[in-house]
């Protein structure tokens, strides 16, 4: 009977340690990185239908990366654009100074930064979030890169 006691508290506390391992890799902010050659190949592969990468995404966009939490809606994606003829962003976005926005939540060598040499924009976004985030879109001022990315209000 002792016996068998013991091994129940020893397979209770396996189960209790295996759900508090999984509790803390829920909560850890895992994210998700991906990259497509074009605009087709993300939509084929359901990102926009999920609302990672937004349906105003220009049709000739190619190189996308993109990154997002796997248990929030921070997000950011880059994308490169032929630069001619100039893309003009969607009318969902409105020109907005830089400072309106946190940085991106993430650190990736294809994210730049955007301070000098970009318009930034603040867009209405697809996604209802909560906690409520900003939209922001940076074009660099060649129209040959953009960066998208929703951070937390400032």
């Amino acid at each position: 009977m002792d016996r068998h006691r013991s091994a129940c508290r020893i397979a209770f506390g396996f189960a209790v340690a295996a759900s508090l391992v999984a509790l803390v890799a829920g909560c850890s902010g895992e994210t998700l990185d991906a990259a497509y050659a074009d605009r087709s190949e993300a939509a084929a592969a359901g990102a926009i239908e999920r609302g990672w990468i937004p349906r105003w995404l220009p049709a000739d966009a190619t190189a996308l990366h993109e990154a997002h939490e796997l248990d929030g809606n921070r997000s950011a994606l880059a994308f490169a654009l032929p630069g001619v003829p100039r893309w003009t962003p969607p009318s969902s976005c409105r020109p907005a100074p830089v400072e309106a926005f946190a940085p991106p939540l993430f650190e990736r060598g294809w994210i730049p930064d955007t301070r000098d040499g970009y318009d930034h924009y603040r867009c209405d976004d697809e996604a209802e979030t909560s906690p409520p985030l900003v939209a922001a879109l940076a074009l660099r001022r060649d129209g040959r890169h953009a960066l998208f990315w929703r951070s937390p209000v400032r």
